[in-house]
Parts: structure tokens; C-alpha cells; sequence
């Protein structure tokens, strides 16, 4: 039997399912909130104060070109056992052991990912091309007052290792430093080594997605340890107990190189 495939918006409609007032939406326009002034980390930082965590979505907000963002930005989405649990589809109120064996049961899977036709990908519904693509028209924020300006993105970075093909998945935070230019700093790990066997063959650079928001299952296995010679895109399955779905990613055309950054994706280059 196929499984039903896993995305933000499959985890979000659950937590709205089962566990009303689990999400938290809210609208900031006419209001004054800024990103990049720390705004939402202050509102969370109240919410925790008087005990709440709820997964909160804002809207509304202008980014750092002064545009509105169209699509919604997530926060604390694992913030809570509840929905730690409901991530790895257990139901109801469970123990933090039972949480922990499921993991560790998901842990020891892989799931060989699907391909699915451009058509069908969610992620291909809104696609930005062109010489007027600017990262401030992404909802770059900063946390407290200490970050560095202009502000941050978080993204999940998709590297392809240049002979076996395999695919790691990796948590990167992003200096944003203009609307062309984010710095991202690269542990010498998987995709530091990826990036030294390009460099061996000779290429100055190494084509990588960038991925801002998916199944919280799927960041999780971004952010966990497997062996070198599994796919991370077959561990992340094993972990959502779903494959993940792939699309061709666009390319540049200079050499075939592309930096893709994109709202609710990842994959070969992209995911739904």
C-alpha cells in the first residue's frame, strides 16, 4: 500500500485535526512587527513566559525589501512532546519513552524516494526566475538583539556527492549580507567533504538546494547522524514512514550550476 505523503502542510492540518489551539496563526498586518527588529522571537519569548508553545505561523509581515510576504513563516513547530509525537505519527498523549522508541525504531529505516512529475510537485506551484530575485524578498529575521544585520535565514542545505550520487541533508544558518550575497558556514562533515571531492575535480563550485520548511520529520534527519553510505534522502523516508517525494530541480545556465532557495521545498533540488 502506497503511503501518504508527508509535507508542512500534512503535519499542520494534523496538529489542527487532533489538537486544537496546537497552532497558532497570526496576522500582523496594520501592525507594527518587524523581522529583522526581533519581533517574533520577543512574541514567542511572551508565549513561553505565560506557558504557552504553540506552533505559530505568522503572516502579513513586510520583509526587508519592504514587500509582503504572500506564504506564512513557521516557529516551535517541535516545541512540545505532542507535537514531537504527532511528527512521527503517534497518537494521542504519549510517554517521552515511547517518543524516544519510535525514533530509534525509525532510526535503523530507509525509504528509497519517488520521483514525481513537475506537474504534480506543490513546490513548483510559485516559481521565481529571472534577474530580479532578491533574498530580501525572503522573510529574513534575527532572534536577539546581539544578531548580526541585516538578518538570518534557516535553511536545510541538499548536497549531491559527485561519484556515488548520494544525497546529504544538512541544517545551515544563513548570514543574509544583501539581496545577492548570504554566507553560510560549512562544518567539516558530509557536505565539507562533498564540497573538497568537487574541488579535487576540478570545479570551483558545487550545485546545492536550499530548503525552508518540510515535514518536521524530514528536519529532523537533516539534523541527525547516519552512516556515510546511506542516502539521506532514504533516511529521512525511514524517518517521516514516508518517501520522499522529488522533482528535477531548474538549473542555471551557466555550467549546469544552480542555488536554489525556495519556501517549502527541498529535494532533488526540490520536494513537495
Amino acid at each position: 500500500m502506497e503511503c501518504q505523503a508527508k509535507d508542512l502542510r500534512t503535519f499542520l492540518k494534523l496538529l489542527d485535526d487532533r489538537f486544537p489551539g496546537e497552532v497558532l496563526r497570526v496576522d500582523t498586518r496594520g501592525k507594527a512587527f518587524d523581522l529583522a527588529q526581533c519581533d517574533a522571537a520577543a512574541f514567542l519569548a511572551k508565549l513561553k513566559a505565560g506557558g504557552k508553545r504553540p506552533a505559530t505561523l505568522f503572516r502579513g509581515f513586510k520583509t526587508l525589501s519592504g514587500k509582503t510576504w504572500r506564504g506564512e513563516l513557521l516557529f516551535s513547530e517541535l516545541s512540545t512532546l505532542r507535537k514531537q509525537a504527532a511528527a512521527l505519527d503517534l497518537d494521542g498523549e504519549v510517554k517521552f519513552q515511547e517518543l524516544a522508541q519510535e525514533f530509534s525504531r525509525r532510526n535503523r529505516l530507509t525509504t528509497k524516494p519517488v520521483k514525481i512529475s513537475s506537474a504534480e510537485a506543490p513546490v513548483k506551484q510559485n516559481v521565481m526566475t529571472g534577474t530580479g530575485l532578491s533574498l530580501f524578498d525572503l522573510p529574513v529575521y534575527r532572534k536577539d538583539e546581539f544578531d548580526a544585520k541585516p538578518g538570518w535565514l534557516c535553511a536545510i542545505g541538499v548536497g549531491k556527492e559527485p561519484d556515488s550520487g548520494r544525497y546529504n541533508l544538512s541544517w545551515h544558518r544563513m548570514h543574509v549580507h544583501s539581496p545577492e550575497h548570504a554566507s553560510a558556514r560549512i562544518n567539516p562533515r558530509h557536505l565539507m567533504e562533498y564540497m573538497n571531492r568537487y574541488r579535487a575535480k576540478g570545479f570551483d563550485k558545487m550545485p546545492v538546494a536550499f530548503a525552508l520548511g518540510h515535514h518536521p520529520a524530514f528536519e529532523v534527519a537533516a539534523g541527525s547522524n547516519c552512516a556515510w553510505s546511506v542516502d539521506e534522502y532514504e533516511f529521512a523516508g525511514g524517518l517521516m514512514d514516508s518517501p520522499v517525494r522529488v522533482t528535477p530541480s531548474a538549473r542555471s545556465s551557466s555550467k549546469g550550476w544552480s542555488i536554489l532557495t525556495r519556501k517549502k521545498s527541498a529535494g532533488r533540488g526540490r520536494t513537495s
